[in-house]
């Protein structure tokens, strides 16, 4: 991951390492594809950067569309057990610092196609 994309989100999450930011970057990453519905998922890759594209592929997801609709509780508590959070405000401070470094890295254009494609508890963080 490029180090001024995981210096914008070190700035706007206020981590102590890059480290720590490239670690939320990819669970975010992850975590958005687990609990996005599939068109919205697939339209956010796309107009997203690469190297947010999670490496790994779920087998079960291939098969089955297994998320209807976005659960956005789904994604703030799967954040908070990867990061050992306690607080769903700093989990939430997180997902903004990681699509407002999206938003600087991809520029207007192309953030604001991401933007409309977001379902509206996103749309709020964003």
């Amino acid at each position: 991951m490029p180090e001024h994309f995981l210096a914008l989100i070190k700035q706007y999450a206020n981590l102590s390492s890059n480290s720590e930011a490239e670690r939320i970057a990819l669970q975010l990453s992850e975590a958005l594809q687990l609990t996005l519905n599939e068109d919205s998922k697939k339209l956010f890759f796309t107009y997203a950067p690469d190297y947010l594209l999670p490496k790994k592929t779920r087998f079960f997801a291939k098969i089955l569309d297994w998320n209807k609709t976005y659960q956005h509780e789904t994604l703030i508590e799967r954040l908070q057990l990867l990061q050992h959070l306690n607080d769903k405000v700093e989990a939430e401070n997180r997902l903004r610092a990681y699509f407002t470094a999206v938003r600087i890295v991809s520029g207007k254009k192309a953030y604001h196609k991401i933007f409309s494609i977001l379902p509206p508890e996103l749309q709020t963080i964003a």
